[in-house]
Formats: structure tokens, sequence, C-alpha cells
């Protein structure tokens, strides 16, 4: 029993002692980490970084982004140092050709070796020529709305401003425009209808004469913030909720079922859009959706204060004012999927062009040409908040403090 005992005391005494040495020779490995999406992509910079799960067993000494224009781009290529450790890091990448597709992944180093994470391609903002200011410094260029070949600003402060050569002069068009605050501007039934801080005007004759109409809408009311139209409808919205006219601003009703009442926190509308058979309304708290003669709202969810909204195919797109966020429905509003965390910061306006969604923002003008999923600075020239877009044939408008004007060429990269 004694050689026994002392047999099983020398077997684990050597396991022990092998798993000792085992331990003490385990071989630190590599360190395991992932790339980020890349953004704020412009004609000569892009913004990326890496999220470092695991060390390895060693300390990270360098860690950073590279890329190339070839494929699988190493350390030997262009790179970034962003410090050491693990986490999440954000590189900052410069002096990038432009129109150019460019490969980048994450990399990190310890003192066994360098790895990487997954490969990553985007392609440079193309050259552009930059905005010109083509009028109206010194004015809040709110809305801007074509007819034909004539251009309509609405401006705060200063009514309605027409161009009939491209935006080379602008005259002063507001008799019986009695408020100058103008919010938002829509072409309907060869009218323009004007929204203000008090009614709704409308004219016949390119602005020479204003009419307001505002036929069964609340006395109480004070601002108009948007139109949506479709067909002989056309769907208001504002601090009074939304009303609806079908003969073309004569008459209005309020369309207001389902929306919370209006007051300082919520029930106030600053957008609307027409998607397939429904009516959308950006309300300070969520996004309404509606069957298309505006009769009942419920609620679709997306995000807060959507100030503006655009319609592409069978996809809606909504953008927040008070935040970053842009989201995309395919399903008609049932459910949205965030397309950017960030594109140009605080929507204010979308245009539509062909494939393209240009987004006006609080900080410039911004490109998707995949619906979102990368974005674009086009903002070359520009400055300030873009509160409205418009595009007239060949050439793109920015409302902002003034208006500006650019080749869509240009902006588009086409």
């Amino acid at each position: 029993m004694k050689k026994k005992g002392n047999f099983i005391f020398y077997t684990l005494t050597m396991i022990s002692f092998l798993l000792i040495i085992l331990n003490s020779c385990k071989k630190e490995q590599i360190p395991i980490l992932t790339t980020l999406d890349v953004s704020s992509i412009t004609q000569n910079s892009v913004s990326c970084g890496g999220n470092i799960t695991s060390d390895g067993g060693g300390t990270i000494t360098v860690r950073g982004v590279c890329w190339s224009t070839t494929q699988r781009p190493t350390i030997s290529d262009s790179k970034t140092s962003d410090g050491f450790g693990l986490g999440n890091f954000t590189s900052n990448i410069n002096g990038l050709l432009s129109n150019t597709t460019y490969y980048v992944r994450a990399y990190a180093t310890n003192n066994t070796g360098t790895s990487y994470g997954t490969v990553i391609s985007f392609v440079t903002a193309p050259s552009m020529t930059p905005w010109l200011l083509s009028g109206l410094d010194g004015k809040w260029v709110n809305s801007i709305a074509i007819s034909g070949t004539k251009i309509f600003a609405g401006t705060y402060e200063f009514g309605v401003f027409l161009s009939e050569d491209n935006g080379l002069s602008w005259t002063a068009v507001n008799i019986g425009l009695s408020n100058s605050n103008v919010n938002s501007l829509v072409l309907a039934d060869n009218k323009i209808f004007a929204g203000t801080e008090s009614g709704i005007f409308v004219t016949t004759n390119d602005g020479t004469n204003w009419t307001q109409v505002n036929a069964n809408l609340p006395s109480s009311f004070h601002s108009v913030n948007c139109f949506a139209v479709d067909g002989n409808k056309i769907f208001t919205g504002g601090t009074f909720g939304v009303y609806r006219s079908d003969d073309f601003g004569v008459n209005w009703s309020p369309m207001n079922t389902g929306l919370p009442t209006p007051g300082i926190w919520e029930g106030v509308i600053y957008s609307l859009a027409v998607c397939g058979s429904y009516v959308f309304a950006g309300e300070n708290n969520t996004c309404y959706r509606s069957d298309i003669n505006g009769s009942s709202w419920t609620t679709v969810g997306g995000s807060n204060d959507v100030h503006a909204f655009a319609v592409s195919g069978n996809k809606i797109f909504a953008g927040c004012n008070l935040g970053y966020w842009v989201g995309v429905s395919d399903n008609y509003g049932l459910s949205w999927t965030s397309v950017s965390n960030k594109p140009g910061s605080s929507t204010w306006s979308f245009v539509v062009a062909g494939e393209d969604l240009i987004q006006g923002a609080s900080n410039g003008v911004y490109l998707t040409k995949d619906n979102g999923t990368i974005w674009n600075n086009v903002s070359t020239g520009l400055s300030g908040s873009i509160i409205s877009l418009a595009i007239c044939d060949s050439t793109i408008y920015a409302g902002g403090y003034g208006i500006w004007k650019n080749s869509l060429a240009s902006v588009v990269g086409n």
C-alpha cells in the first residue's frame, strides 16, 4: 500500500510539474480585431478605425489602419498610428485622391506580430466645382420651389423671391403676402402655395399677387411648416396638426385622428410625404402614417423630430433634426433601418437625383449613392446650415443663409 501511495504521489507531482512548465511555455498570440465602417468621406479624406477584442496575451504596442489602392493593404503601405491597448479607436485618413477606390483595414501589433481586421473598400468623392453663392445673401432660405424654369425661394422675414435666369438675379414677389416669414413652398395645379407663420397663401401668376387661403383652418394656429401633394389633394402640417384640401386650397379639413393634440412638446408636424398609398408625418416625438386620405394616423416609429422625408421608388427616407439619425423603410414604415450613424448632422432637407439621395444638413451637403450606406461630403464652397434643396434641370440649389447653386453633375459625380 505504501508503494502504491508513493506512486500516486509522484505521478500527481509530475503532472503538476508538467502543467507548470506547459503554462510557463504558453506562446503569446497575435491580437484579434475588427475594422470599423468608414464614414465622413470627402474628396481626399475619410474616417475609419478598429476594435481590438484580444491582445493575444501580450501588450498592444501600436494600432491604427492601413490603406492602399490594392486589395490587401499592410503596414508596409500607408498607415496611421492611433495609440495602443484594447478597445475601439478612430483613425482619420487624409491626402487621398478624389474619385478613387481604396482598401482599408485595421491593424494591431504586439511582441508576436501584427494582425489585421477585415478589408473594407470605399470610393472617395469626385472632384467637384465649388458651390457659388447665387444671391439672397443674409437671408434665411427656408424653402425652394421650381416651376418650369422659374425658381421661387421662401425666406424668413423677407417673403418670396423669384429668379427667371438660373439664379443670376432675384426679385421680391410679395404683393398680398401679408406675412413675410415663409416656411414652406409647394407647386400644385400650376399654383404656388406658401406656408407662413399666419397661414397659407397662393399665387396663380408667379407671385405677382398672393391671396390668403385659410378657409376652415383654425383661427388660432400659427406656423405652416410643410406641404405634400397627391393629385388634387394638398396636405399641410404645422403647429395645428394636419389639414387637407381637395380643391387646391379653397377649403381645408382637419385630418388629425390618431395624432396627439398640438402643444409645445408634441403634435407639431414638421414634415409630410406621400409614399405609395400612404401619407407620412414627422412629429416632435415620432413618425406617423395614414392611408392616402389622411383619415387616421398610427405611429410607425423611426425617430423624433423628423424634419425631412424623401421618397425614392418604394423606399422612404426620414431625417432627424435633433440628432444624426437617418432611416430608410422599404415596407412603408412598418420597420426602419438606420442607414447612417453620421452623414451630415441635423437633417433639414433631402432631394432625390435619380438613384442618388442628397441631404441638406446643419454642416453642409452630403451625397449617398447606395441608399445611405456611405455618405460623401459635397459641401465645397458652402458655409453654414443648408435648410432647403431643389433641382432645376441640370442645376442644384441649396438654401441656407443665402442661396447657392452648382452643377448637378458636379455634385453627384456623373
